[in-house]
Parts: C-alpha cells; sequence; structure tokens
C-alpha cells in the first residue's frame, strides 16, 4: 500500500536534511529517498492515501524547500566570506572549503529531484523556491568543485525547461561573462608567451591590456574570411596539440567546460527559442571553445554546437563556412572523444543544410568524414560515422569522391603523418580503398605520392598501422601492377619482413598481399616466393628452444589492438624485438593457405607438402602449437587446391599433427584442430576419411565425433 512507502518519521525536515548534507553517498541517497516518496505523496491522486500523511507530507516538503534554500545560501555565503579573506584562497580546485561540497551536493540533488517532479509551477511557494534556487544555482555554476559545477548546469537547465526562455535571459549577461572571464585565462599579462607541450603549441599575445580588441593574424583566423568577429575576447591561434599532454599551468579549463556543458542543458530545455539568444559575440565565442588547448573543452564545445544545431539556432548563411572550418578541425582532432562530438555536430550540420548547398562544404568535410569511417579505436564511432557517411551522401560516395579528389588525396597524406595510431591506420585503409572503388583515371596521377606514404607507414612503431600499409600496398598492386611495377621488388621486401613479424596478423596481412602480387604478376613471381616459403618452412627447425623463453605467443586480437602506451613507451611493447625462426614459418603457413587457390601456384602445393609435415613436427619450442594452429588452418585450402583425388595420398600425414592439435591444452590450437578435421570429413566424406584414420590409429577414431 502507498502508506508504507513512507513513515511519519520520514516527514522530519531536519532529518532530510542532515541526511542530505551526510558525509556518506549512502545517507545522501537515502535523503533522495525521502525527498522524492514526499513527491510522489504529494502529487499523485490516490483516495488509499491517508490524508492526514498526504497533509503531513505536504508541508515537509515546503520545509525541505525552506531548509534546501537556507542551507545553500549559508554555505554559499561563508565560502564567499573566506574568499575575501584569503588572498589566494579559491583560484585553485584543491583550495577553499572542498569539504562542503557533500553539502552542496546533496541539496542541488534535491532540488533537481523538485524540479523535475514539480507539476504545477503557478503556486507561491514553487515560484518563489525557483526564483531563489536559480539565484543561488548561478552563484554555484563556477564552484571549486566539478560535482557541484555539473549539477548546477543540470538545475539551470530543468528550470528553463519548467519556466521557459525567461530563465536564461534572466542570467544571460553573468554565463556570457562567467565564458569570457574563463577565456581570457589562456593568456597572460603583458607580452609573455605561454607554450605548451614543448612547444607544439604558442600562444600569442595580441592585445595591450584585457579589454582591447584583438587584432587576428591572418594564419590564425577563427573563421572564414566572409565572416570577421569583433568581440572583446582575447584570442589565442593554437596550433597542434597533443592528446596526451595535460593543460599548462596557469590555463583553467574545468570551470569552461561545466559552463559550456551548463548552456548544453538549457539549449536542451529551451529548443529553438534559445535561437534569439544566438548573436553574433555568441559565435564567436563557441569558436573560440572550439579551439581551445583543452580536449574537454573542445569535446564540450562541439557538444554545445551539436546541440545549437539540433535546435536550428545556426544561421547558416552567416556562420555555416565558420562552422565548417571548425568541425573540419574537430574531426581531425588527436582525442577520440572529440572527434566523436565533432563527428556529431558535423552530421547535424550537414543534414541541416539543404541538399542543393551541400556540397559547399564537401571540400573541407568530406576527407574526414571518409577516413572517420576506419577510425578503429572506438567501434560506436566507426559505426556512427559509416551511418552518417550513408545519410549524407546516400549512393553518390565513389563520385563524390572522385570530384573532390586532390582535396581528400593531400588529407589522407596528412593523415598518414598523425601523432595518433588509430588516425595513421585509418588512412593507410582509406588509401587502399581508393585503388578498390575509385575510378583508376582518377587515382592514376596519385599512385607515387601515395605509394610513398605506405611505404614509410611500414616503419611505423605501431604494428597495425603497419598491417594497414601492408594490405594497402597488396591493393594498389593488384589494382594498378603496371603503375607498382618499379616499386615492386621494395614492396616485395617489405613484405617478407613482415611475414615473420612477431604478430600473427601482420603476418596475415604480410601473406595477403604476398597473394595479391601473384595475381598481379602472375608467374614471373612465383618461382621466388615459392623459394621464400621453402626457406621459411625449413627455418622452423633451426628454432632453438631457449630463444622463446619468456616470449609469449603473440595472436592479438582485433579487440585489444589498441591497449598498448603510444609512442615513449614503445621499447615496452612487446613485439619491439628481433623475429624468430618459427614466426617466418607460421608466416609461410599463412601464404601457403593464400596461393593455394590461385592457378600459377597449385602445381607448387604437392612438393611444399613434405616441407610443412616437418615444420609441424618441431616441437621443442613452446610457441609450436601457434605453428599447428595455422597448419590445420591452411590445410583445407591447401587440399582443395591440389584437387581432392590427388590429396588422398597425402591425408595420412597430416593426421598426426591434427590429432595432436587436438588433444593440445591449448584452446586456440585444439578448436583449429577440430574445425580441420570437420572441413575435412565435409570435403571427403565421414565414411572415408573415418576409415583412413583407422588405418592410421584406431585410437583416433573417437574425434570423428566432432565431425
Amino acid at each position: 500500500m502507498a502508506n508504507s512507502c513512507i513513515s511519519s518519521g520520514d516527514c522530519c525536515p531536519d532529518k532530510i536534511l542532515s541526511l542530505l548534507r551526510s558525509r556518506q553517498k549512502l545517507e545522501r541517497d537515502q535523503g533522495l529517498r525521502i525527498v522524492d516518496k514526499l513527491l510522489k505523496m504529494s502529487t499523485e491522486e490516490c483516495n488509499s492515501h491517508d490524508p492526514v500523511l498526504v497533509e503531513q507530507c505536504c508541508r515537509a516538503l515546503l520545509d525541505v524547500q525552506h531548509l534546501l534554500i537556507d542551507n545553500l545560501r549559508q554555505v554559499v555565503d561563508s565560502e564567499e566570506d573566506m574568499a575575501i579573506h584569503q588572498d589566494n584562497g579559491m583560484d585553485n580546485d584543491d583550495g577553499g572549503c572542498v569539504g562542503l561540497w557533500e553539502a552542496k551536493q546533496g541539496c542541488l540533488s534535491a532540488s533537481l529531484t523538485i524540479i523535475l517532479r514539480t507539476i504545477d509551477t503557478t503556486s507561491e511557494p514553487i515560484r518563489h523556491f525557483f526564483q531563489n534556487l536559480q539565484e543561488l544555482t548561478l552563484r554555484l555554476i563556477c564552484d571549486q568543485d566539478v560535482r557541484v559545477r555539473l549539477l548546477a548546469g543540470d538545475i539551470m537547465g530543468a528550470l528553463s525547461k519548467q519556466l521557459g526562455p525567461q530563465v536564461f535571459e534572466s542570467c544571460r549577461e553573468t554565463i556570457q561573462d562567467l565564458i569570457t572571464s574563463e577565456l581570457r585565462c589562456i593568456l597572460s599579462a603583458g607580452d609573455e608567451q605561454i607554450t605548451l607541450n614543448r612547444d607544439i603549441a604558442v600562444l600569442n599575445m595580441e592585445t595591450d591590456s584585457p579589454a582591447s580588441s584583438p587584432v587576428l593574424p591572418d594564419q590564425g583566423e577563427l573563421i572564414s574570411n566572409s565572416y570577421c568577429p569583433s568581440s572583446d575576447i582575447p584570442v589565442a591561434s593554437f596550433d597542434k596539440i597533443t592528446v596526451f599532454e595535460a593543460s599548462p599551468k596557469g590555463v583553467r579549463s574545468s570551470k569552461l567546460e561545466t559552463l559550456l556543458k551548463c548552456l548544453v542543458s538549457i539549449v536542451n530545455a529551451i529548443g529553438p527559442q534559445f535561437k534569439i539568444y544566438v548573436d553574433k559575440t555568441f559565435i564567436e565565442t563557441i569558436l573560440i571553445t572550439l579551439q581551445h588547448p583543452n580536449r574537454f573543452v573542445r569535446e564540450a564545445g562541439f557538444s554545445l554546437s551539436s546541440v545549437l544545431l539540433d535546435a536550428g539556432c545556426i544561421d547558416f548563411e552567416l556562420f555555416g563556412a565558420a562552422f565548417a572550418d571548425k568541425l573540419s578541425n574537430g574531426l581531425s582532432d588527436l582525442c577520440s572523444q572529440t572527434r566523436i562530438a565533432a563527428a556529431i555536430a558535423t552530421r547535424k550540420h550537414i543534414l541541416a543544410v539543404n541538399v542543393s548547398d551541400r556540397e559547399k562544404f564537401f571540400d573541407i568535410l568530406l576527407p574526414r568524414l571518409c577516413l572517420c569511417r576506419y577510425f578503429m579505436a572506438d567501434t560506436k564511432f566507426l559505426l556512427y560515422s559509416q551511418e552518417s557517411w550513408r545519410l549524407i551522401v546516400n549512393n553518390d560516395g565513389p563520385q563524390l569522391v572522385e570530384k573532390y579528389i586532390d582535396n581528400v588525396v593531400n588529407y589522407y597524406l596528412e593523415a598518414t603523418l598523425s601523432e595518433n595510431h588509430a588516425v595513421r591506420e585509418a588512412a593507410c585503409a582509406c588509401i587502399a580503398e581508393l585503388s578498390r572503388k575509385i575510378n583508376p583515371v582518377v587515382v592514376g596521377r596519385f599512385i607515387p605520392r601515395l605509394l610513398d606514404a605506405l611505404k614509410r607507414s611500414f616503419h611505423d612503431e605501431r604494428w597495425h598501422v603497419r598491417d594497414s600499409a601492408c594490405l594497402g600496398c597488396g591493393n594498389f598492386i593488384m589494382n594498378f601492377p603496371e603503375e607498382c611495377k618499379p616499386e615492386r621488388e621494395a614492396l616485395m621486401a617489405l613484405f617478407s619482413e613482415n611475414l615473420g613479424f612477431p604478430i600473427s596478423i601482420v603476418r596475415q596481412g604480410a601473406a595477403a598481399s604476398i597473394a595479391n602480387t601473384i595475381r598481379a604478376y602472375g608467374s614471373e613471381v612465383v618461382p621466388g616466393i615459392m623459394e621464400r616459403i621453402v626457406y621459411g618452412l625449413e627455418s622452423v627447425r633451426r628454432q632453438l628452444p631457449d630463444a622463446c623463453s619468456g616470449l609469449t605467443s603473440l595472436t592479438i586480437s582485433p579487440e585489444t589492438r589498441y591497449s598498448y602506451p603510444p609512442g615513449p613507451w614503445a621499447q615496452f611493447i612487446p613485439y619491439a624485438r628481433p623475429s624468430q625462426p618459427w614466426e617466418f614459418g607460421d608466416g609461410c603457413l599463412y601464404l601457403i593457405g593464400d596461393i593455394s587457390p590461385i592457378s600459377e601456384c597449385q602445381s607448387y602445393l604437392s612438393s611444399l607438402i613434405p616441407k610443412i609435415i616437418k615444420a609441424a613436427q618441431a616441437r621443442s619450442f613452446a610457441q609450436h602449437v601457434v605453428l599447428l594452429e595455422t597448419m590445420c588452418k591452411i590445410v583445407p585450402p591447401l587440399a582443395k587446391g591440389i584437387g581432392k583425388k590427388p590429396f588422398k595420398e597425402f591425408l595420412a600425414l597430416f593426421f598426426e599433427p591434427i590429432f595432436y592439435s587436438i588433444e593440445s591444452e591449448t584452446p586456440q590450437t585444439a578448436a583449429a584442430g577440430k574445425l580441420c578435421l570437420q572441413q575435412l570429413a565435409s570435403m571427403f566424406g565421414p565414411n572415408i576419411l573415418k576409415s583412413r584414420i583407422e588405418q592410421f590409429d584406431p585410437r583416433f577414431v573417437q574425434y570423428m565425433e566432432v565431425c
């Protein structure tokens, strides 16, 4: 029953306030639950409620509202008094009355709950509560604790949803002044310069005093030439910022971030009605935040841009080009979170424009949108970018890429030099895509530059970039054999190097690229490749047992490919070691599986089988199970390449390594052995395979059950 949900003791306002002010989160949550029960009892119309208890709950709720306001005012006033008497008391997030944040958070959380659950906003007590709360929230929006600031922003948004644009109207000037003040902090006094990230980004001082209007340099314009800012906000031009570096000392950012998030809440609440407040100065302010050195501020700025675009508050005639320029920077940001926020804003920006007017933004946005489809560092972002591409270009993707091919190629080449390894990998994948999907006549003139970029990426410290570059070169060789012929020997040497790489995925990519080389040039390259295969298989027998001691089997999955630390820690990456003989042999096994369907190679396959068996019998090193797993994977395509009938004479040779694999304690090797047996049974028939196994060793017949 409803009466059992709350007791008379829970209606004590002082008890509720005591819980909300507690330093223990469990007690604060308990106080919030009691407030929620009071709201239910006072707003629901149910005859089963005890009228006396309902009246008691209503009075308790009013008392709680008064206590919340009084307590918040007392805390805020006391902090302001302490700040006055301290020379530097509240200059950083670690100073001041940090012990009071729990009380502020509890009271603000309860106030937010009351706002969201209020139905009748016309009553005098509620209007008085909202008015006082708005005043206090505005004073807390720059609190020293980030949790309090975020709650204050949420309350401003909730008040805006209940009362409409008048909430922002009353505090508009204050919020804009606070944002402007925070932006001023990125500049030091006088003519000093702040150096970020070992001189990567320099803030150039352009003003003699904080209030003077800046003269923007031509190279660092915030927006397009068609729109020149003239606000009194000091502006700095930022070059490339490394995401792994924190903001410099003296550059405040956390308060600016939460102020922007407060605006996001307000715009979400007001919607299209916010458009009347979006003027020239407001747009200038947003554009400055989109190039702030702190990635969290940039992310918040793009989130604000996104909700403004969603609400239809941006005038594309005046500000469309300016936003497109900053969105292009966001789509190239080194920080994945900022890139995601920019991608969301970019989709809304383009879809909000008439179809006939979209192409005027494509010269800078299209290459970045295209590359984001391969940005593997974040799966959700990858899928979102692919969906955005379909929505924006429909089925005209290849045609649009061909139209803006110069912009696309230039951006891809620039991206191969990015400090973000995921961007470098995506760039190599996009370059490979050009060879497959774009008209060869259009791509032909760029082949030397694209191949040079891929060859340079072969030596990247990150293995997934090397793998992507390897696959890209293989695609170019297969689709442009004549143009790539001068580079064939150099590329084959790089493929062979990757064929013995310590990571399995890279070896597989190298095998696929060598197979594409055979498809492109046919029998003229086959003898040399077969010699490399024979050498690789024979080298397995030369693997020393102690050479693998302490080394792990690096069969890394794509899901864990970004778990390694960035550049300076590359020396600790496990594949940063010389290749082992068994690894080159493993790569050769993958290559045999890839070339088995190629007609020019099928006459060589039978002669390779004895070499394969000898390599599979080398078990003096710990990683021999990885080699056996690969062998089990390539036996079915090898059988198809040789032919069903000719392969029967070699079938018994593979039984011992296959059953050894099935009995292995390594799950991947055992699974590969079982799958190999199933595929052989499907190819030759279960009965024929069973009889061959009985002839070999009857005790292995039990494994036919997996078939």
